[in-house]
């Protein structure tokens, strides 16, 4: 069995990739370069570009099973999911495990990638995570090394976090043995909910100094968002999702799916803050 990971050199990617090597599945690594990186020894590279439907189809052709990620950016994104997983359904890969994220609506470009993948015939899984525990690392590691304080619009609103690598585990899981869970969708959460204020704390025992986070306001965090080169629409949506859904407390509530497919609990914040403390110091 060969799994095609689209996106294999994103936060996720990376750890479905490692997930999948832990079982002894055979990967092929998806990227728009595959030249440029390094995959992990029998991990082959494969070119694939969503913009670019010859590679999409040669990258499909040689899978039994993938796991596709949103493509980049906002634009067009419906289009994209459908020529991926109309790709995917010609070639004849058997399963397809997909990442959208939790609590998608129908008119969102995740909500409308969930329905072209239901209109595709392919047999499928959907993995619908809240916010990754990661952002810390790849969006606030280095303002929490510089400054030692992180800045989201979040106020008080609480979410739970969840470590990449139990939604790469929960992917390989199902990649593994897909025949249980087609056609279901797994909400994925942390454990707990937890405020700015929780992360702080949390960050600020594990690293031995204080660590502070401070909410600039929706403005203030979008207007250092475009200036930092962000996207106009990109810089919209993640002020939305920051300033409006966690701070009104839409990104509550945690689920017990990662421990329904895994037979264990999802990873406490606390576990991977200090499993990951290097990065903040």
């Amino acid at each position: 069995m060969k799994v095609l990971v689209v996106g294999a050199t994103g936060t996720v990617g990376r750890a479905v990739v490692q997930a999948l090597k832990a079982h002894g599945t055979s990967v092929i690594a998806a990227s728009r370069t595959p030249e440029v990186h390094m995959f992990p020894q029998g991990v082959s590279g494969v070119r694939f570009d969503y913009d670019d439907d010859g590679s999409v189809a040669t990258a499909m052709a040689g899978a039994d099973r993938c796991f596709v990620v949103a493509p980049p950016g906002l634009r067009d994104q419906a289009r994209r999911w459908a020529n991926t997983f109309a790709a995917a359904a010609r070639a004849g890969v058997q399963h397809a495990v997909v990442m959208t994220a939790m609590g998608a609506t129908e008119d969102t470009p995740h909500g409308q990638g969930e329905a072209r993948l239901r209109e595709s015939g392919l047999p499928w899984t959907v993995l619908r995570p809240r916010f990754f525990a990661q952002n810390f690392i790849t969006y606030s590691g280095e303002s929490i090394r510089r400054d030692h304080a992180f800045y989201y619009p979040a106020g008080a609103g609480r979410t739970a976090y969840i470590d990449v690598r139990d939604i790469a585990e929960v992917a390989a899981t199902v990649l593994a043995n897909p025949s249980v869970h087609i056609g279901k969708g797994y909400d994925l959460t942390g454990p707990a909910e937890l405020s700015m204020h929780d992360v702080a704390a949390s960050l600020s025992a594990a690293v031995g100094r204080p660590i502070q986070y401070v909410d600039p306001g929706g403005e203030g965090y979008k207007r250092a968002l475009l200036d930092s080169g962000a996207p106009a629409d990109i810089a919209t949506m993640f002020t939305h999702l920051y300033d409006v859904v966690v701070r009104q407390g839409w990104a509550g509530g945690t689920t017990e799916d990662v421990a329904q497919v895994l037979g264990r609990p999802a990873t406490a914040f606390d576990d991977f803050v200090r499993a990951h403390v290097d990065a903040w110091r």
